[in-house]
């Protein structure tokens, strides 16, 4: 009996271990701003905070109220990874990340925006975005940040070919051919 629930104990820690591993932190770099992550060597997010043990991504409105573009959606992910980057610990890639575009807000008479997106990371990632109308068609606008009148990314694509599924599956969610 001990024995069975030794193992069922195992196969239950084994399964959160795994969530917990899904995205994995491969780069960490301090900078003035705060902390640059590199998720699962393909996915680069900057300006994070550490605050009562949780990563905080950087608000990217300018009157700096609880909207946040970048968020993780498990508070135990997050206590995870906060503990990762306190302890500089990084992991080499095991595998790529999955997405899900998660929900499109269509915009009516906005000059250049056609929708706000969110799109999920290996279920625990959520980040919005825009879809904009420019001189050369529509393109995706990730979040980004004004220091000192100039617009920094906040979250960059390191993996081309993601940064492009990603796109290609918001815009056919849109039902728009590029």
């Amino acid at each position: 009996m001990a024995k069975k629930i030794f193992v069922v104990l195992t196969l239950l820690l084994s399964i959160n271990i795994n969530v917990w591993a899904a995205l994995n932190i491969t780069n960490i770099k301090k900078t003035e701003q705060g902390y640059t992550l590199t998720f699962n060597d393909q996915i680069k997010i900057s300006n994070i905070t550490i605050k009562d043990k949780l990563l905080i991504f950087a608000v990217s409105n300018s009157d700096k109220s609880n909207y946040a573009p970048i968020q993780l959606l498990k508070r135990e992910v997050n206590k995870n990874l906060t503990a990762k980057v306190l302890g500089g610990h990084t992991t080499f890639r095991q595998r790529s990340l999955t997405f899900e575009v998660a929900q499109i807000k269509k915009v009516d008479n906005a000059k250049n925006t056609i929708a706000f997106c969110k799109v999920i990371f290996d279920d625990v990632l959520e980040v919005e975005c825009r879809v904009l109308h420019g001189k050369k068609g529509l393109w995706v606008a990730w979040p980004a940040l004004k220091q000192s009148n100039k617009w920094r990314n906040n979250f960059v694509f390191t993996d081309k070919a993601l940064k492009k599924n990603v796109e290609a599956s918001i815009l056919k969610a849109l039902d728009v051919k590029e």
